[in-house]
């Protein structure tokens, strides 16, 4: 009867049935006694039936999850871990993900002015959403091989999509692998000169005539083995890449010699000190294993990372997943949780791009109602990963309206004490930054030549989705001498002088900008009120306060002389609305120069 049973398995290789419906039942009962005689199994040929029985089961249950049979597919792994009692723990994770309530998730294809019959997939959604660069090979129009289009963001669509053109574009093979957050600088994957072996990371910065030569990003995030993937995190600071490099997790299988999903590759992550990038970090085990992981995301938030794995439990060759920072080492991760049954296909599900409102995913797929191969779709998550962010938004002008651009805007944890990350203004001088709920923040504003403007945002328990903050940045210029009134940042408390430790990094940032200028002889630090109180109270409490301020910068080293205090009450207010917005704008510190020494300019 034993003889009779693997026979049985057998016939099935050699007819080569793959579609499991038909003989669902007679495997079932043939599994059980496959389990219980297994010591009868040693030869070559009997293990290769085992192997056989493996591959039959489990494209049977693919083809269950493809078709949304979900009990069926159930079902069918159940017979796979009585089968093979060692793969239990990863089986069962799997099916607690199929157990999962089914949502309604929708799927929509972007539409004939993005797809087209050729190939179109890893779509990168720019951060306000407006605009969406993907790769697509030998559409007509293009370069040749694979090229980058772009399409934007229209009230009822997408407009017709657009070849990016040279110097990004050539005849070769490129594709976009990410956009910064500022939109001002995006990672590339190309055939490009320069390259250090089977795969490099090259970058592309926005100038006013358009994007700048590609230029490698070099070492020590490129070596001659493959890099990819690279994600920019939106504090500008560091990046986030994938690699097949030596020193991995588990063992070195290069791209270059085994085909996906056998290679081994891991995620990174550099962080950049100064100008130049720090050796590459590990992920470490929670994210990486010993197959194929790839498509980091870090999101604007800070803490959530997506990317996509043939080494997790899941449904595919490459599900996505979801991790959450933990710890303040880039190897602390929460487990990597599945992305679930609606968004996760028993195909490879990468080359993805999530929405800053981490409720959106953008992907490329092959389905029915496409206009010819992979097509680029939008789908909602089945649910929010992430935590909200507020979007803070403007323009940088001088005090005569003309935009500027190469503006450099720093954020901190004002209670921190913590500089968190740092981006400029676009060519036409605006500016966009990422601030996740949760924090009291203050962002500065600076550029050569300027006297540096700050402003606070309170985000500990207020959620708003968007900012909108036009900044203005004085010159320095003697003819502008005295120069107009610029406001310091700084916090006292309630009925108080007494300045806040909140207002330190603030004091040393104008530490730092008299001891540049000693040419700035006289330097007037004025107090101001909103309009309750006394004018008497008002004009004590501005006095004490702006004294309080040159008791700072004195107690620093330097000289009382330059410095005069003024309390001026509520006589110069900046708004003569009596709303508690107004009103805490008005209750402020400014500082200006009245005099000017060029013989004492070094």
């Amino acid at each position: 009867m034993k003889i009779k049973k693997l026979n049985f398995v057998f016939l099935l290789l050699i007819l080569g049935v793959y579609n499991f419906f038909s003989f669902h039942h007679l495997l079932s009962a043939n599994i059980k006694s496959l389990n219980s005689n297994r010591n009868v199994l040693h030869s070559s040929c009997q293990n290769d039936s085992l192997a056989g029985l493996k591959n039959i089961l489990m494209q049977s249950a693919h083809e269950f999850i493809r078709l949304k049979e979900w009990e069926k597919a159930i079902n069918t792994f159940n017979e796979y871990v009585e089968a093979f009692p060692d793969e239990k723990s990863t089986i069962v994770k799997i099916i607690t993900i199929l157990k999962q309530p089914e949502l309604d998730v929708q799927v929509k294809n972007l539409g004939p002015n993005i797809n087209s019959k050729y190939h179109e997939y890893y779509p990168i959604i720019s951060m306000d959403g407006n605009s969406l660069y993907f790769t697509s090979r030998h559409r007509p129009g293009g370069k040749g091989g694979e090229d980058v289009w772009v399409s934007k963001k229209l009230k009822d669509g997408w407009s017709k999509a657009e070849n990016l053109g040279p110097p990004i574009n050539t005849s070769q093979h490129e594709g976009f692998m990410s956009l910064a957050a500022d939109s001002l600088t995006a990672f590339i994957f190309g055939n490009y000169p320069e390259s250090f072996g089977n795969g490099d990371i090259f970058y592309s910065t926005l100038q006013k005539n358009g994007w700048s030569e590609v230029q490698n990003i070099g070492k020590p995030i490129n070596t001659p083995d493959f890099e990819g993937d690279a994600w920019f995190s939106s504090d500008g600071k560091t990046v986030f890449f994938v690699s097949d490099r030596p020193g991995g997790i588990g063992d070195y299988r290069p791209r270059s010699k085994f085909l996906h999903p056998n290679y081994n590759s891991d995620i990174y992550v550099s962080v950049k000190s100064g100008t130049t990038w720090c050796e590459p970090i590990n992920l470490g085990e929670q994210i990486n294993t010993p197959y194929c992981d790839r498509g980091p995301l870090f999101h604007p938030d800070g803490r959530t990372l997506f990317f996509c794995s043939s080494g997790h439990p899941g449904l595919g060759d490459l599900d996505i997943f979801v991790s959450y920072k933990t710890g303040d080492s880039w190897t602390d991760w929460s487990e990597p949780e599945n992305l679930g049954k609606e968004i996760n296909t028993t195909n490879k599900d990468w080359g993805y791009s999530i929405s800053l409102t981490g409720d959106e995913v953008y992907f490329a797929s092959v389905r029915d109602d496409g206009f010819g191969r992979s097509d680029i779709y939008v789908s909602m998550l089945p649910k929010r990963f992430t935590i909200p962010i507020t979007v803070v938004t403007g323009k940088l002008k001088d005090k005569q309206g003309n935009f500027l651009d190469e503006v450099k805007i720093d954020w901190e944890d004002i209670e921190k004490y913590q500089q968190l990350g740092t981006a400029k203004t676009r060519p036409m001088g605006d500016y966009t930054i990422f601030l996740p709920s949760g924090r009291w923040y203050r962002y500065t504003a600076t550029k050569q030549g300027y006297i540096f403007t700050s402003r606070d945002i309170d985000l500990r328990e207020d959620e708003r989705p968007e900012v909108k903050y036009d900044i203005e940045l004085p010159k320095l210029t003697p003819e502008t001498v005295p120069f107009p009134p610029a406001l310091l940042n700084v916090f006292f408390k309630l009925n108080s002088s007494k300045l806040k430790p909140e207002s330190k990094s603030e004091l040393d940032r104008f530490l730092k900008l008299v001891r540049e200028h000693p040419e700035w002889i006289k330097i007037e630090i004025s107090g101001h009120t909103c309009d309750l109180g006394s004018n008497e109270y008002n004009k004590k409490l501005s006095q004490q306060r702006a004294q309080a301020v040159v008791d700072y910068i004195v107690n620093n080293g330097e000289s009382k002389e330059r410095f005069i205090a003024e309390g001026y009450g509520f006589d110069k207010p900046l708004y003569r609305e009596f709303t508690e917005e107004a009103r805490k704008r008005n209750r402020r510190v400014e500082f200006r120069v009245l005099e000017l020494d060029l013989k004492d300019k070094k």
